[in-house]
């Protein structure tokens, strides 16, 4: 009896452990409130060096050349999953002092204080976007962004994905303490080597920061000569910085850190979490009612019950959503137009307003070392012309791809440039057809040529500001067409009613792809940049993916058709750090490279990262002498006639 009795009293414990188990696991794999995870540490990540290219691609487009990232151990895919939501939620917090991203901006303006907004039903014209005391603009509307983890993330968000928000008690990289050690010591530096440096981060009390993903910049100058370098990232704190010694004498390296790891991974986490960093505005009138709601280009407006869907109507097949107007008698239909709006206030830590407001990103970023060289300046004699290079060599950025000599002219590393004078370079644009698409900084390339070429706008009144409509101009006797062609939106502004924007309904890449005929010459210069800077990558990678098959189709049917991408540029110094930097233009480089693999053998990339970082390029537009070299750069390659 006894024995029973203990023997019942084991079992009944034995059960009543075993559900408290099932249900502790139970609880572990259901329950939504899983703490915020640790941050990766760095033994959780490879550390074979990642090869970039001193165009500062911190994760280089070439093959083999990628970083691997390890996964938190020990977890199930159920948690692996929430935990990956967890990064693409923001949630109020009343904890902490939020700033606006526009705070303490010259420049900027306050969409509360431009208009005077209400949240009536009768509201008129911008008056209806929002007001003060929305609560998009004073932070206390949480956002769920977790549909993002399906679209294809890029290895440089992987690897902050799990990093902390910045506080006061972050540890900051210190460019006083940063160690920057040449390693060609043994025998001095000779003309036609590779200078090595050794590049280590501190913070400010001079520990090493045991973590990658800076986004470095080299660059060697002497005089008017100057080119770019490379470096590799080993993800502890540690970088290998290298330049070409292309030239004797003394000159000085500088290496440049525009973004902090610290800072990618905020910019990272704003694109991520909030709907978007910019608004654009749409109008919608019916006779004399006319309201405005705010747009972008995902469904996720906040503030929005319902949302109006432009894509296929007014935007080239492109993704672009408007707010329902307030109204019940206005409707999707009344729909006129969209345009820019403002940055959103989204909410900023005062740690992280603190190392983001700057003007220029270089300033204070930059350290410097100088070196001397020896021996006779070595020229290439055996390059190829570059009209007759192969596309695929110009996709190869595994080194510099060109520099500035003594006279300032720009010579390409990869093939062998043609001194154009100016009536072979009127040679070379006769009998042709030129497109510029893409944003103001290809409407800057139209301008110089058609300055150049003195062709005659044909189709509307071109003026000296701002400009948002595709032009055209011509020389008869040349037989010289050149048009400028706006991408879609997200742009700067769409009327619905203007004639010269759907003359031809090419509002999209795809539009013009699909007008070009199967005869003549034409030049289709591929340049989607600045606008996109604003919005997540995501949206670009998009883009791209829609144009490819009408880019395949006109390089099929026009042999003589010859496609050239202008690649995104840098610019230090562009109003205001946190809402206008050239952050997002390395990582549109990757995606460049991933997605066109298939025309690499086709079509030419053109690398004006690479000339822009040589430069020290301050600002989104360039200065003429500058645009005039790129564009230089682009006819030598496109040229075949033979001089």
């Amino acid at each position: 009896m006894v024995f029973s009795r203990c023997l019942f009293k084991v079992l009944g414990f034995f059960f009543i452990i075993t559900f408290v188990v099932q249900m502790m696991i139970k609880w572990r794999i259901t329950d939504r409130r899983i703490p915020k995870p640790k941050p990766l540490k760095n033994k959780q990540i490879s550390r074979s060096p990642v090869q970039t290219n001193g165009t500062q691609i911190p994760m280089s487009p070439l093959p083999g050349n990628q970083e691997t990232i390890s996964t938190p151990s020990g977890l199930s895919k159920d948690e692996e999953i929430m935990m990956a939501s967890h990064y693409f939620k923001y949630r109020p917090t009343n904890q902490r002092k939020l700033y606006s991203l526009t705070y303490d901006c010259p420049g900027c303006k306050n969409p509360c204080r431009t208009f005077s907004t209400s949240q009536a039903m009768d509201c008129e014209g911008r008056a209806c976007l929002i007001d003060c005391s929305s609560p998009i603009y004073n932070h206390t509307v949480p956002s769920d962004n977790t549909y993002l983890i399906k679209t294809q993330l890029l290895d440089a968000e992987k690897l902050t994905l799990h990093d902390e928000q910045i506080t006061i008690k972050t540890r900051l990289p210190d460019i006083s303490k940063l160690k920057l050690e040449l390693l060609n010591v043994d025998g001095g530096l000779s003309v036609g080597e590779m200078i090595k440096l050794k590049l280590v981060i501190h913070d400010g009390s001079g520990k090493v920061l045991k973590r990658g993903g800076d986004d470095v910049r080299v660059s060697i100058v002497q005089n008017k000569m100057r080119i770019a370098g490379r470096f590799t990232d080993y993800n502890n704190g540690t970088y290998l910085v290298t330049v070409p010694a292309l030239w004797n004498g003394t000159s000085t390296i500088f290496v440049v850190i525009p973004y902090y790891r610290e800072e990618t991974s905020t910019l990272f986490r704003w694109f991520r979490t909030f709907n978007s960093i910019f608004y654009h505005y749409g109008d919608f009138s019916n006779g004399k009612l006319r309201q405005s709601t705010l747009c972008m280009a995902g469904p996720n407006i906040t503030g929005y019950g319902k949302v109006c869907h432009f894509s296929a109507a007014h935007n080239g097949g492109q993704p672009w959503f408007c707010g329902h107007p307030k109204s019940k008698h206005l409707g999707c239909k009344d729909f006129s137009g969209t345009g820019d709006y403002r940055f959103t206030d989204i909410g900023a830590t005062h740690a992280e307003m603190k190392l983001f407001r700057r003007k220029c990103t270089n300033i204070g970023r930059t350290r410097e070392v100088k070196v001397n060289v020896k021996g006779k300046e070595i020229i290439k004699t055996t390059l190829t012309l570059c009209k007759d290079i192969e596309p695929v060599k110009t996709w190869d950025l595994s080194s510099p791809t060109g520099y500035f000599n003594t006279e300032s002219n720009y010579v390409s590393t990869q093939c062998k440039m043609r001194a154009l004078t100016t009536d072979q370079t009127r040679t070379c644009i006769k009998n042709t057809i030129i497109y510029l698409s893409g944003d103001s900084t290809t409407l800057q390339w139209y301008k110089a040529l058609r300055q150049f070429s003195n062709c005659k706008q044909i189709n509307a009144s071109f003026v000296t500001g701002k400009w948002y409509e595709k032009v055209t101009c011509v020389v008869k006797g040349w037989n010289f067409t050149l048009k400028w062609v706006p991408h879609a939106m997200p742009f700067s502004f769409f009327d619905v009613n203007k004639s010269e924007i759907n003359e031809t309904s090419d509002r999209s890449l795809t539009d013009v792809l699909n007008g070009i005929p199967d005869k003549g010459r034409y030049i289709f210069i591929l340049h989607i940049f600045a606008h996109y800077t604003r919005v997540r990558y995501h949206i670009f990678r998009d883009k791209v993916r829609a144009m490819l098959p009408a880019l395949r189709e006109a390089l099929k049917r026009n042999k003589e058709l010859q496609v050239v991408v202008k690649s995104p540029h840098i610019y230090y110094c562009e109003k205001w750090v946190p809402c206008v930097n050239d952050f997002m233009g390395r990582h549109l480089i990757t995606i460049l490279h991933q997605e066109m693999k298939e025309f690499i053998h086709q079509i030419k990339y053109l690398d004006y990262w690479d000339m822009s970082v040589s430069t020290a390029n301050a600002n989104l537009h360039a200065g003429g002498d500058f645009i005039w070299k790129m564009i230089q750069l682009m006819i030598d390659h496109t040229c075949k006639i033979q001089f």
